[in-house]
């Protein structure tokens, strides 16, 4: 470390050693940044700022000790403790061009990997687990012009037919015992959100190996479940209902509601089948010789009482086919109608509460950037502290429990 001039030596005096950042700054082996940004800097011209540095300066704002960067470029001229804390020893502060550049050069890339093992260090440490996740997106508003169209990588979105917004979706995986994230993906407005649950899977497996993953109707679709199963997390995802035709009641309507070609409808107890108008229990045959990944389901009742109606073929009435992702779709491990099918859907509600948080105490609704790269970037800072700020609640809490005048042992924070 350089000398430290006589005015940083008082302001270091002066911080508390319960200063937030301070106990953040301190905790985290910030170690894995110099390597991972070394390739942007020439080992020719002026001595470089400190990476770690120019990294804690990006998160004032999120923390809310300043309104942007070229604040924290101002008070980093006078505020000493902000320049202890950030690394700077010698007054020797960067302006805010010196951030812009820095941004330019790391890119969305950097700050992403930066996240990741943040949340990794978290992990290792215990303040999350990941043991049940939930993932659904929420909308960020484009910082743009409202005359004209100013952002190029923005698009119309959807949340519902009466409400739409212009901008982009940050698509996130929670933890839902501490509602924090663990991957997240930042797209324009106008992209669905099942695509985007599969890598957020393959990203949360990297760091955690949760057990369950609540999603909303949304993503419901095929391609999900085979992603949770073959991660070997149990699906909790609710129907889309919409495009479904209801099942007939009465066994009269089969002739106009003609009976369904595949297992989608099919009653099951256990690993029976049941016509869904009849309620007879249908008979395995095989697999299907044109399609390997379904199977073949037969009614071989000759007395059935739609017999006439049901179109029989060879001898047999209908043929159903049941695909293994329906069958995951609709009879996975734990019964969507049980207690604890319910109780698991209803953590979904943890991301919604992360968002809030996210957006109202760390701007991320706020955004004063243009571009998909920029605005990732944000997103990115954003999570960050919270997880910093929840990293300082985390240790707080651990040191009171173990406080020697509690008859503890302590911790070590720095």
């Amino acid at each position: 470390k350089k000398q430290l001039s006589f005015a940083l030596l008082r302001a270091v005096q002066k911080i508390k050693p319960d200063d937030p950042l301070k106990i953040v700054f301190d905790f985290i082996d910030w170690s894995f940044i110099p390597p991972l940004v070394e390739k942007f800097y020439s080992s020719q011209g002026n001595e470089a700022y400190n990476p770690v540095s120019i990294f804690k300066c990006f998160l004032l704002p999120y923390f809310g000790e300043a309104r942007s960067m070229n604040d924290v470029a101002e008070k980093l001229k006078f505020d000493t403790r902000l320049q202890f804390l950030c690394g700077f020893y010698d007054g020797n502060t960067p302006s805010s061009g010196t951030f812009s550049n820095h941004k330019s050069k790391w890119k969305d890339d950097t700050f992403y990997k930066i996240m990741r093992t943040l949340i990794a260090q978290l992990v290792a440490i215990g303040v999350l687990s990941g043991k049940n996740i939930a993932i659904d997106s929420s909308h960020i508003f484009a910082y743009s012009n409202p005359k004209k169209q100013s952002d190029p990588d923005a698009r119309w979105g959807c949340k519902h037919e009466d409400y739409y917004f212009f901008g982009y979706k940050i698509h996130l995986v929670v933890d839902t015992e501490t509602q924090l994230p663990i991957d997240a993906i930042v797209t324009p407005g106008n992209k669905a959100d099942s695509p985007y649950a599969k890598p957020l899977i393959k990203g949360t497996k990297e760091l955690v190996s949760p057990e369950t993953a609540a999603m909303d109707a949304a993503y419901d679709a095929h391609d999900n479940y085979q992603a949770c199963v073959g991660a070997g997390i149990t699906p909790i995802i609710d129907f889309n209902k919409r495009g479904k035709k209801p099942l007939p009641k009465d066994p009269n309507l089969f002739s106009v509601l003609k009976v369904p070609s595949t297992g989608s409808d099919l009653s099951r107890i256990g690993n029976n089948f049941f016509c869904p108008a009849t309620n007879l229990r249908l008979v395995r045959d095989g697999k299907d010789s044109q399609r390997a990944n379904r199977q073949k389901i037969l009614c071989k009742h000759k007395n059935c009482p739609l017999s006439s109606k049901c179109k029989p073929l060879k001898g047999h009435g209908r043929t159903f086919y049941v695909y293994p992702t329906c069958d995951i779709r609709l009879y996975g491990d734990i019964p969507r109608d049980s207690d604890e099918w319910k109780l698991l859907y209803n953590l979904r509600t943890s991301v919604e509460r992360c968002f809030s948080e996210l957006k109202g105490q760390h701007l991320l609704e706020r955004p004063k950037v243009r571009g998909i790269v920029s605005t990732s970037i944000h997103a990115f800072l954003s999570i960050i502290a919270l997880l910093l700020k929840r990293l300082k609640d985390f240790l707080l809490q651990e040191k009171l429990k173990t406080c020697p005048a509690k008859g503890g042992v302590g911790i070590v924070t720095a």
